[in-house]
C-alpha cells in the first residue's frame, strides 16, 4: 500500500454504533455528533463476501470493528473519512514476512430533515407501521369472531334452556274435545259492525276504528266437560283475538275481567287481567293458520293450538257462563268459525 492510499487515521469523536437483529448488522458512523451520519446494513453473505471470508457472520463481523475501533490488537486500525468509508484494515509479521490486509465500507449518507430520500424513507416506515396494523388488525378480528361465535353458542344454550323451562311450565294437554257447535250472534249491539256469511259462520269488519270491535257466539259453552273450538284465519293485517268472554260484550268490552283469548299473530295470552308473553316454540298464526281452541271445565283450563302446535294455556274459573268471542283489528280481517 502506497503511502498515498493510507487511510486517513480516526477523527477524534468519530461515533460508531453497531446494532445485530437477527441475521443482519446495522452500522451507523459519523465523524462526530453533530456531522452527517451515514448507515449501512450487512448479511452474512454479503459480509463473507467484502471481507473476502475473514468474518463470516455478523457477531465476528461487530466483533472485528469493535477490537479495531478499541485498538485491542497491535496491527489493527479502523478509519473514516467525510464521505462515509470505513475501512477496517490489519497487518502482522510471521517471521520475516509482513502481512497486510483491509476493507472498506461504503457507507450511505442518512437523508437530511425535509428531502426527499427522507420523506421517502418516512413513508417507507409508515407503509411498515400500517401492514403491520393490518396484521394485528386480521388478529383481533379472528378472536372476535371467536368471541362472537362462543357468545352465539351460549346465546343458543340459554335459548334452549329457556325453552325447557317454558315447556315444564307449560302443560300437555290432549286434543280430544267434543266438538263446539258455534255460530255468530247476529243480534248482538256489536253486529252491526260486522258483515256476516256463511249462516253467521265467517266474519269481516265493515267499519274503520280506533279500537277492535268483537262479537260473541253462540250457544254458550257447557258449564260442564271438554269443548274443542276452530276458528280459519283467512286473512289477518295487525291481529285477531279468539278467546272466550263471561262478561256481556259491549263498547266498553275487557275492563271487568273475565276474559280469556289468544291474540293471533302477535301470539300473547290473555288471562282475565293477566298477559302471558309469545310461546317461541309455537307458531303465531297468520294468514291461513287454523286456531284450535279447547275449554276444559272441569279442569277449569283453556289451550290453543295454533296449526297443530300447542301454544297456550291458562287456568280459567269453573262454573261460569262463557261465550266464545272474535275479536277483528282491521277492515281487511277475516275469519271462519269451523
Amino acid at each position: 500500500m502506497k503511502q498515498a492510499d493510507l487511510p486517513l487515521p480516526l477523527p477524534q469523536n468519530f461515533q460508531l454504533d453497531l446494532d445485530i437483529k437477527g441475521s443482519h448488522l446495522f452500522i451507523k458512523a459519523s465523524c462526530s455528533p453533530k456531522s452527517k451520519p451515514f448507515h449501512l446494513e450487512l448479511d452474512s453473505d454479503s459480509i463473507a463476501q467484502i471481507t473476502n471470508s475473514l468474518f463470516t457472520d455478523v457477531q465476528s463481523m461487530a466483533q472485528g470493528l469493535k477490537d479495531a475501533l478499541n485498538n485491542s490488537y497491535p496491527g489493527l486500525k479502523l478509519s473514516f473519512d467525510n464521505n462515509g468509508k470505513l475501512t477496517y484494515s490489519a497487518s502482522f509479521s510471521a517471521g520475516a514476512l509482513q502481512k497486510e490486509f483491509s476493507f472498506s465500507l461504503d457507507l450511505i449518507e442518512e437523508a437530511s430533515e425535509g428531502s426527499t430520500a427522507s420523506l421517502e424513507k418516512k413513508v417507507e416506515e409508515l407503509n411498515h407501521e400500517v401492514e403491520e396494523l393490518k396484521i394485528q388488525n386480521e388478529k383481533m378480528k379472528l378472536e372476535y369472531d371467536e368471541k362472537i361465535t362462543k357468545m352465539e353458542q351460549i346465546i343458543s344454550q340459554l335459548e334452549e334452556k329457556i325453552e325447557e323451562i317454558q315447556k315444564a311450565s307449560l302443560p300437555l294437554y290432549g286434543k280430544a274435545a267434543t266438538p263446539g257447535e258455534v255460530f255468530f250472534n247476529s243480534d248482538s249491539k256489536m253486529a252491526s259492525n260486522f258483515k256476516l256469511t256463511d249462516t253467521n259462520k265467517t266474519i269481516q269488519c265493515i267499519k274503520s276504528f280506533s279500537f277492535n270491535y268483537c262479537l260473541e257466539c253462540l250457544p254458550k259453552i257447557p258449564l260442564t266437560g271438554k269443548s274443542c273450538y276452530s276458528l280459519k284465519v283467512h286473512k289477518v293485517k295487525g291481529w285477531i283475538h279468539f278467546g272466550i268472554t263471561r262478561e256481556a260484550i259491549s263498547d266498553n268490552w275487557g275492563k271487568n275481567g273475565g276474559w280469556y283469548y289468544y291474540t293471533i299473530k302477535i301470539g300473547t295470552l290473555r288471562a282475565d287481567n293477566s298477559e302471558f308473553s309469545a310461546n317461541t316454540r309455537a307458531p303465531t298464526g297468520d294468514d291461513n293458520s287454523l286456531i284450535q281452541m279447547i275449554v276444559d271445565m272441569d279442569a277449569g283450563v283453556i289451550v290453543f293450538y295454533v296449526d297443530g302446535y300447542q301454544a297456550q294455556s291458562c287456568q280459567i274459573k269453573k262454573n261460569c257462563n262463557y261465550n266464545v268471542f272474535v275479536s277483528l283489528g282491521s277492515m281487511e280481517d277475516l275469519a271462519t268459525l269451523l
